[in-house]
């Protein structure tokens, strides 16, 4: 089975975090975790990737004086891997997850909570 290259989003400890890295790990995702983002700095779920040798990007939102640009630098940090998936993990905050999975995920969005029910419906443009 081919893997997906996920891309992770966190904001805190990184448990939802460590059950990927663990579920990828024993070959029962299908995925290949290929970057970590957080939106703080200090977030533990950072070192967590950082000991299971998958690659971080930290991106502060304080940075950013408005919701749109920081999603437009979301984008572009996530355009250098690749993802074929977008796992929020933690990180919800995404004002415009539609155009940030479309343009990193090449128009397939399927976005669901943790209790599997649809949030953002699929959709190619």
């Amino acid at each position: 089975m081919n893997s997906l290259a996920a891309a992770v989003l966190i904001s805190g400890s990184g448990t939802n975090l460590q059950a990927l890295i663990d579920a990828a790990a024993g070959g029962n995702l299908g995925l290949e975790l290929a970057v970590v983002l957080s939106n703080k700095p200090d977030a533990k779920g950072l070192e967590r990737a950082r000991n299971a040798n998958i690659s971080i990007e930290c991106l502060p939102h304080q940075d950013y004086a408005e919701r749109a640009q920081f999603d437009a630098a979301l984008v572009r940090k996530l355009d250098r891997y690749t993802p074929d998936l977008i796992v929020l993990a933690g990180q919800t905050a995404i004002e415009d997850a539609g155009g940030v999975a479309m343009t990193c995920c090449g128009g397939r969005v399927d976005a669901k909570d943790a209790s599997g029910s649809e949030i953002l419906a699929p959709r190619s443009y």
